[in-house]
C-alpha cells in the first residue's frame, strides 16, 4: 500500500504543479481522495483474505472502522488548517467515502478467481 500511496501523492503533486485555477485544483483534490480511498479499500479486501467467502463480523468491523477512520482523518486535516464545515470539505468526504465503499462492493461482489477480483 505504501508504494501505491506514494505514487498517488506523486501524481497529485505533479498535477497540482500545472493546475490552472481553483476549479482544476478542486477536481484534482476530489480525484486524489478517491484514489487514496480506493487503495485503502484494496488493503481492507486483502486483509480480509481477498474473498467474499470469508466476509464475517470481524471483516465487517474492519470495513466500518476503516471507513470511519478515513472520514475522520479528512475532517481532522481540515480542522488542523482551521477550515471547518465548508462545501469542499463535505464534497471531499463524500467522494472519499463513496470511492471506498464502491471499491469494496466491486471487490466483494465481483467474480472470484484464485482469491482475486
Amino acid at each position: 500500500m505504501s508504494e501505491t500511496i506514494a505514487r498517488i501523492f506523486a501524481e497529485t503533486d505533479a498535477r497540482l504543479r500545472s493546475a490552472n485555477g481553483p476549479e482544476e485544483v478542486r477536481k484534482i483534490g476530489l480525484e486524489h481522495v478517491a484514489a487514496v480511498a480506493t487503495s485503502l479499500a484494496d488493503t481492507v479486501f486483502l486483509a480480509n483474505g481477498g474473498g467474499a467467502e470469508v466476509l464475517n463480523e470481524q471483516a465487517a468491523s474492519l470495513i466500518i472502522s476503516t471507513h470511519e477512520g478515513l472520514l475522520t482523518s479528512l475532517a481532522d486535516a481540515f480542522t488542523a488548517q482551521g477550515i471547518q464545515d465548508t462545501p469542499l470539505q463535505t464534497e471531499l468526504c463524500d467522494k472519499a467515502g463513496r470511492a471506498f465503499l464502491d471499491r469494496l462492493e466491486s471487490l466483494f461482489d465481483g467474480p472470484q478467481t484464485r482469491g482475486c477480483a
